[in-house]
């Protein structure tokens, strides 16, 4: 994505000009860069301001503000990681639009916390894409842990049902750890939902 958006500021500047144009195409690159469109305006407004006060001329150094002004945008007060809940369960829900790696970052996150002691639970409310089911269970076996689902086509609110019956056909018993002398069940979900292009 970031990739993406920096070539496409390349293209735009090359035509040497800085103007009103410039900038209405760097907000559409931003926006196909699935960026809200209030942090776009944000950026846009403080890229405008930076340029006129400190007089750029220059695309390199108005890239370099540009990264400037998107990389803040990613700061955080915490520290990096993943938050789980002190009681179970806790669900990451992974929500995009199709092809930016919902699937592949659902994988990635489950063998995260299964090398951690966790008990991951998988759920497929990709139930729209062909193979999508599929392939979440490819990735669920090879990660070794556990995968719940609806059957392909149907509604992605059919998860509750099917994670009712994997919390009462498997009670996870031997999942749990300690932390500050109590023990839990440490039970881990993922659901990836993808949501069609507007």
């Amino acid at each position: 994505m970031f990739k993406r958006l920096m070539e496409s500021f390349d293209r735009m500047v090359g035509r040497g000009v800085i103007d009103e144009d410039f900038y209405e195409e760097l907000e559409e690159a931003l926006l196909q860069a699935d960026i809200h469109i209030q942090t776009v305006q944000e950026i846009l407004d403080e890229l405008r301001r930076t340029v006129r006060d400190e007089k750029i001329t220059e695309p390199a150094a108005m890239k370099e503000r540009l990264k400037k002004s998107i990389a803040d945008r990613f700061k955080q007060d915490r520290p990096a990681g993943l938050e789980i809940n002190d009681t179970a369960p806790t669900l990451f829900l992974f929500v995009g639009v199709n092809g930016v790696g919902k699937t592949t970052t659902i994988a990635k996150v489950a063998h995260l916390l299964t090398k951690r002691g966790f008990k991951v639970v998988l759920a497929a409310g990709d139930t729209f894409r062909a193979a999508a089911i599929e392939q979440l269970e490819v990735w669920a076996d090879r990660v070794g842990c556990q995968i719940v689902k609806s059957q392909p086509g149907s509604d992605a609110s059919r998860l509750q049902d099917s994670l009712r019956r994997s919390r009462r056909n498997n009670p996870l018993k031997n999942a749990t750890r300690t932390r500050q002398g109590h023990r839990r069940r440490n039970r881990v979900f993922a659901c990836g939902i993808a949501m069609g292009a507007a």
